[in-house]
């Protein structure tokens, strides 16, 4: 029913249906994630981890793909040098596959792409040992910044994907090892939604297309967390019944086989080029058409178009609402309907100006 492909880091109770996804990882051993519902991805983070464990999960879940490293490249994540990587792996392979001759490990998870700390790695452990490291794959991060992504920034959605392509032509040459699994396993923006939903909207049915990409993985089932305090791109609420955000119902819609969803939210179109028609200094009675106290978690302050074009009642009452202090929402964007919050928590002026001046020209 779900695209083989189509997973998400982070996991909990009924995410398969919900997202439509078929696995997900979380980034540690987890015994309690194996389930029936969809294949749990079992993940060695960094430099330590529990031998016994490790044999004991492989044995009782032969077949098993892994995942191993989360970000060896990246100081405040698993921080492992090229040697030392060579010198763990050599040890957990073995260990693994004694376990399990059917495991696959799919091995890497660099951040950025980076092919160069995959070289070193391959290099060290071929000085090490005196032969290459055979894996059944390589996975990677593919992150962009607010301001960097979309038509005439720096990476363009073509330059997204050349980019990942970059892994793909480097993974095929001989001297690294020839074509293996490749698998994207985290991806998207870490500090806006809007460009959540553009990232998406560009690449998800690309990325389904490729015959050379194995699996993708969106960051993530909840992206505001203890790892990463603040960000964007949650697919799911972080409260239960942990109802899915408005970017949760669009990945749920997007890249597998079951009808999209009903409520989906694809991409707002540009904004009309408004002309305020009064002062930013006018003192405003509003009224909500929506009584709220507090944005969604996962979804503060985008404003949405109906199907006629207007702001709808539900982010009409989230703006309004949006003046009470509740804390940052995302940095407005080029053609979004997004309401900032200046020093004093109040939307400020030129947002204000906008939403009132899109109402005249409605």
């Amino acid at each position: 029913m779900y695209s083989a492909k189509k997973g998400v880091g982070g996991e909990g109770d009924s995410i398969a249906t919900k997202l439509g996804i078929s696995w997900a990882f979380s980034w540690s051993l987890c015994e309690e994630c194996f389930n029936e519902e969809y294949e749990h991805v079992p993940m060695i983070w960094g430099k330590d981890y529990d031998p016994t464990q490790v044999s004991h999960l492989a044995r009782q879940h032969p077949g098993s793909h892994w995942l191993i490293w989360n970000e060896p490249n990246y100081w405040r994540q698993a921080n492992i040098t090229p040697t030392e990587a060579a010198q763990i792996y050599h040890d957990l392979r073995p260990l693994i596959k004694k376990a399990d001759p059917n495991a696959k490990l799919i091995v890497g998870g660099v951040l950025y792409l980076d092919t160069g700390w995959l070289t070193d790695f391959r290099n060290e452990y071929h000085q090490l040992y005196n032969e290459w490291p055979v894996v059944e794959g390589w996975h990677v991060h593919h992150y962009v910044g607010a301001n960097e992504y979309g038509d005439g920034k720096t990476i363009t959605a073509s330059e997204w994907r050349r980019r990942l392509e970059t892994v793909r032509d480097w993974m095929n040459k001989v001297e690294n090892g020839g074509p293996v699994e490749l698998w994207l396993t985290e991806f998207g923006c870490l500090n806006s939604e809007p460009v959540d939903f553009q990232i998406m909207q560009d690449q998800i049915s690309w990325l389904e297309s490729q015959s050379w990409l194995t699996r993708y993985a969106w960051y993530a089932t909840w992206s505001d967390g203890s790892g990463c305090p603040g960000c964007t791109g949650s697919l799911l609420e972080s409260n239960a019944p942990y109802n899915l955000t408005r970017l949760g119902q669009y990945y749920a819609s997007i890249g597998s086989s079951r009808p999209p969803s009903p409520t989906a939210t694809p991409l707002l179109p540009p904004s009309p080029t408004i002309t305020p028609s009064f002062s930013p200094s006018l003192t405003l009675t509003l009224t909500p058409t929506v009584t709220i106290s507090i944005c969604p978690g996962g979804d503060q302050g985008n404003l949405n178009c109906d199907s006629r074009g207007l702001i709808n009642d539900i982010d009409l009452g989230i703006f309004l609402g949006s003046w009470a202090p509740f804390g940052p929402v995302p940095t407005p964007q080029v053609g979004q309907h997004t309401a900032d919050l200046n020093g004093d928590n109040k939307v400020d002026e030129s947002d204000l100006t906008k939403l009132l001046g899109y109402w005249k020209t409605q």
